[in-house]
């Protein structure tokens, strides 16, 4: 199972900032542009639907014209008879009428920019050709001449110039539309000059630098430039114009009239609105400023960018307060903590929050410490009277097994007569006793414990006066040492108990030497030493020999009265050396 991942209460507040500020600005961020587009949609559904209806009114002209010069082509008989006729007088006179009919056709069409007759019949060596011009187009006067038609009916005649609908041709700089139609070598045709096909769209209210062009389907602008500087750059790269057909493509007839709008960027962004028609390569194309699009949004806008700024503002300010007046507190709660864990119970924390929880939280930790404080210090006081009690119950149980084996001697002496012997051990059980009711808690100089076992060999003396002999070797300077009594006594009883052979002299050494800030404390004998079973339980942590209170309760009573008084400062271990040798290691302590 992986190790869960904490996070700090400094974390989360930013994440909750983080989480409330974010949205909130991009809330304002989408608000504004979706109410931006909506304006731009509300000015391209107007300005579409206006351009949709001009369109509507052009391929309805377009649609008129195609019908009159199919019917012309068919139904007028001064074309039938300049096809047919051979006189060269008639002929004059037909083509005369003709003129007049073109004339006529003028009147009736009065959005064409004029219109124009070309015939070649075959067998005839005159061929004939007649246009009539309005006034609208000055440059009309252009397309008169046999030279034009002629290059036009080359290109019909090797199939680059689709005359079945109108079609666009260059004159200059100026672009027409043409339609032409055809029958038996002659060509009735009418041309609409584009710039007098955009002008009505002057009077849409497109803003002082709003402009409208007509295109071609592939995005070149086919009029004038109305804003010469804008459309300057637009010339440059005509395709910056989105075209609404690919190449040589119209919309097809039975299709709704379409607009769309999209933005461009030039010396300023322009809302392009764009229709296409039906009847012709030509798209009719509106620019209208972005600024007049949205007008006094402007305003609405400035005061959503200033409430963006403000909150960025308010982010890192919140994040300051919720530093200084939350995590700021808790962190030095926190430090107050780990110094409690550390042990130290005298240090509080602070009481300087101007927040009313976290006065509160730390008056509470406070007041828990001191009765922490208070507790431990009892329980410190009950403990150390627990182990007072106990070591002197340890040390109680060594006083029946000496007392038993004194009087056993003194019961001895006195059937052998010897009173003074009695005497002078009696004198010795009386220091040797009063030293054993001292208490157990107490520690004593390494003197008066030497003084005591030189006492206690003196008694053992009497009963073997040439078995025993002790050897003390201590170091000056650790007489004056601090030792739990009895913690060296102990085993030189037991050496004297275990190592006694009477077939030698039994030799018991004692030395005590200093090693750095703790002292070291040897006992030893010649005796047969510990067998292997009683060295294993006696070096080990176990309590030894658990329900025998007769057998080497001594170890354990210096064992245990070690552990209790050093704890794990002190350490002790049995082990044979041509005898038993017992050594222990304490804190060097002084009076």
């Amino acid at each position: 199972m992986g190790r869960k991942k904490y996070y700090s209460v400094s974390f989360w507040i930013k994440i909750i900032l983080l989480l409330i500020v974010i949205p909130s600005i991009a809330a304002l961020i989408y608000v504004n542009s979706r109410m931006r587009e909506s304006l731009r949609q509300q000015a391209a559904s107007v300005s579409g639907d206006m351009l949709g209806l001009y369109m509507e009114q052009l391929d309805g002209m377009f649609e008129d014209v195609d019908i009159y010069l199919t019917g012309m082509m068919s139904d007028n008989q001064n074309i039938v008879n300049l096809q047919l006729q051979t006189d060269r007088n008639d002929r004059q006179l037909t083509k005369f009428a003709l003129h007049q009919d073109l004339v006529a056709s003028t009147v009736s069409q009065p959005n064409v920019g004029g219109f124009f007759v070309y015939s070649c019949p075959l067998g005839m060596e005159d061929d004939f050709f007649n246009s009539v011009n309005t006034l609208k187009d000055s440059g009309s006067e252009n397309l008169d001449g046999k030279r034009i038609l002629k290059k036009m009916t080359s290109k019909i005649v090797d199939g680059t110039l689709d005359t079945s609908t109108w079609f666009r041709w260059k004159l200059g700089d100026s672009y027409y539309l043409l339609r032409i139609v055809y029958d038996r070598n002659t060509w009735l045709g009418c041309w609409v000059g584009l710039n007098d096909l955009v002008h009505p769209l002057e009077k849409l209210n497109l803003g002082a630098e709003g402009f409208s062009v007509l295109t071609s389907g592939q995005g070149q602008i086919l009029t004038d430039n109305p804003t010469d500087m804008v459309m300057l750059d637009i010339n440059e790269n005509y395709r910056d114009i989105e075209p609404f057909f690919g190449a040589k493509e119209t919309a097809p007839e039975d299709a709704a009239l379409e607009h769309d709008y999209s933005m461009k960027s030039y010396q300023q962004k322009y809302l392009q609105v764009s229709t296409a028609s039906h009847r012709a390569d030509l798209c009719l194309v509106a620019m209208i400023p972005d600024k007049n699009v949205l007008g006094n949004y402007r305003q609405v806008q400035s005061v959503l960018l200033v409430l963006s700024l403000i909150i960025l503002v308010l982010l890192p300010l919140g994040a300051l307060l919720v530093q200084r007046y939350i995590y700021h507190p808790l962190h030095d709660l926190e430090g107050t903590m780990e110094q409690v864990r550390g042990g130290n119970m005298d240090v509080r924390a602070r009481q300087e929050s101007h927040l009313k929880e976290f006065c509160v939280l730390t008056q509470r930790f406070n007041e828990m410490l001191d009765e922490i404080h208070h507790l431990k210090i009892h329980m410190y006081e009950q403990q150390l009277k627990e182990k007072e009690t106990y070591l002197q119950y340890l040390q109680l149980q060594i006083h029946p097994h000496f007392f038993l084996n004194c009087m056993s001697l003194m019961h001895g002496l006195a059937e052998l007569g010897k009173y003074k012997e009695i005497q002078k051990l009696s004198q010795s059980l009386v220091k040797y006793f009063r030293y054993m009711f001292k208490k157990a808690t107490s520690l004593i100089s390494v003197r008066e414990e030497m003084d005591h076992i030189k006492n206690y060999m003196d008694i053992q003396k009497m009963r073997f006066p040439d078995g025993i002999g002790c050897t003390i070797n201590v170091d000056e300077a650790l007489y004056e040492a601090l030792i739990p009594p009895l913690s060296i006594q102990t085993f030189v009883e037991n050496s004297v108990k275990y190592a006694l052979d009477l077939t030698r002299c039994t030799k018991i050494s004692v030395d005590i030497i200093k090693l750095g800030d703790k002292m070291k404390v040897s006992i030893r004998d010649n005796g047969r030493g510990y067998p292997v079973d009683v060295l294993t339980v006696i070096n080990s942590d176990e309590d030894i020999f658990e329900g025998d209170d007769t057998h080497r309760i001594g170890i354990r009573n210096v064992k245990e009265r070690l552990k209790l008084i050093f704890g794990e400062n002190s350490y002790i271990h049995f082990y044979n050396d041509h005898g038993s040798v017992v050594e222990y290691v304490i804190p060097l302590v002084w009076r």
